[in-house]
């Protein structure tokens, strides 16, 4: 076991903040294809609802900003802090998708756009957080920082 080894085993807190290598920033990419057009939907059911303005809808940037954060200075903190939330919102996403599929009648024969946009859009959530999990950042992969 080599120095750096031992220096995180010491001290696990500082592997989850330690810069590593930019191999996954891919992932970050793909994953904000998936959530700009998303969150861009988001917000204009939200201001079309209840009238929210800009400001109501600041906090959606803050992944935005994490991924591109990610993507300059990789830390599995941030890597967590992105994959946490999207494997839950695909969870949720695959739970309605199966739930509209097998209620009676199905959600296709009466909104077969609706149901076809869904799937497309879980798809895409799963595929991303795939994408997030192959690209996470590995211990070995730790880069000094400059």
């Amino acid at each position: 076991m080599d120095d750096s080894e031992h220096q995180y085993k010491l001290n696990p807190l500082r592997a989850f903040i330690v810069r590593r290598s930019r191999g996954g920033a891919w992932a970050y990419g793909l994953w904000l294809l998936v959530y700009l057009p998303t969150a861009w939907l988001f917000a204009g059911e939200l201001a079309a609802h209840s009238g929210a303005g800009v400001l109501a809808m600041l906090p959606l940037l803050i992944p935005v900003a994490i991924a591109f954060a990610q993507m300059i200075y990789p830390t599995m903190l941030g890597w967590w802090i992105i994959i946490i939330p999207s494997v839950l919102y695909a969870a949720v996403g695959l739970f309605y998708l199966i739930r509209n599929a097998t209620e009676r009648p199905p959600q296709r024969e009466r909104d077969l756009s609706g149901f076809i946009l869904g799937s497309i859009f879980v798809g895409a959530f799963v595929a991303s957080c795939v994408a997030l999990i192959f690209g996470r950042p590995k211990l070995r992969d730790v880069t000094s920082a400059a």
